[in-house]
């Protein structure tokens, strides 16, 4: 249904879509994108570029800087960042289960507990990535769940165990609400004081949930660095910290800053100014007269 949706927008608006083209090369001169090509030799010119993708595809091919994995506490000061402390909660695991296979050694994705870091420090690692499956019982929508061919079940061992144990200040362009929420991170084999005997379980951590107020989300988290690259807009891999991310990160809050940046562009196509120094009270007009709500003072009550 929302895929249906979406196709019934793109084609009232008469946007042209290209499936199955991914991205291979990218063209610079100077600081400004020239050229994409995709893998089948399409090429796309064009004044300026947005970058929509999950992982940043043209953002990374077009050399801008970028970092991966979880900034420290001290780094921004964010109290909450950076490797977390190991509690009990309904998305630690509440069962026992044993970080090692047969011969003794860890099992995989298991780390060392005594390996990761103390609480707070930083590392190079993100959270966990999820697939939201669609699943139906309507035999007519169906199609086979087959065994990939590189399927190793050892890779889901630990699976195997768990289930089987159990069973506008910011120059404003939307506004975000979603909670900061980091999902797991790493599975650790640490040491459990099980009476009588202590023993090496596996536990996660990194997860990590805290509500938030609703919050502006800035014009420039959807810009590169301007010496390097400037006429490209970035609206999934945005400019910000791993704990900012982690609220930012919802579909929702995606589609805002995609909307965004498609009037952004627009406004820089027309006015022939540089994306970095876009009339910022322009594009909030537009964006105000599109609905889009910028800030909380500018709810209208009923």
């Amino acid at each position: 249904m929302a895929e249906k949706i979406l196709n019934e927008w793109f084609l009232n608006s008469g946007v042209e879509i290209f499936l199955h083209h991914r991205l291979d090369s990218v063209i610079m001169e100077g600081n400004r994108i020239i050229k994409i090509t995709m893998e089948n030799g399409t090429a796309f010119c064009a004044e300026l570029f947005i970058d929509a993708s999950y992982e940043g595809d043209l953002m990374a091919r077009a050399g801008i800087s970028y970092e991966i994995g979880r900034e420290s506490r001290a780094k921004y000061g964010e109290s909450y960042a950076g490797i977390k402390e190991i509690q009990p909660g309904e998305h630690q695991i509440s069962v026992k289960i044993s970080p090692y296979d047969n011969s003794g050694k860890l099992l995989p994705y298991v780390i060392d507990g005594s390996t990761i870091g103390a609480v707070g420090d930083s590392d190079n690692k993100v959270q966990a990535y999820c697939f939201r499956v669609c699943l139906t019982d309507i035999k007519e929508n169906q199609i086979p769940i087959t065994r990939p061919d590189d399927y190793d079940p050892k890779r889901y061992e630990l699976l195997k165990r768990f289930l089987t144990q159990r069973k506008a200040l910011y120059k404003s362009i939307g506004m975000g609400g979603y909670n900061m929420d980091v999902r797991e991170v790493q599975w650790i084999a640490k040491e459990v004081y099980w009476f009588p005997i202590p023993k090496r379980m596996v536990l996660m951590e990194g997860y990590f949930s805290h509500p938030v107020e609703p919050y502006e989300i800035p014009y420039r988290c959807l810009l590169p660095q301007q010496d390097e690259c400037r006429n490209l807009l970035v609206t999934s891999c945005v400019s910000a910290s791993h704990m900012a991310y982690s609220s930012l990160r919802m579909e929702p809050q995606y589609i805002i800053m995609g909307h965004a940046a498609g009037v952004a562009a627009a406004l820089v196509i027309k006015s022939k100014r540089p994306l970095h120094l876009i009339d910022i009270s322009e594009l909030q007009g537009k964006l105000r007269k599109q609905k889009q709500i910028l800030s909380l003072e500018h709810i209208e009550t009923k």
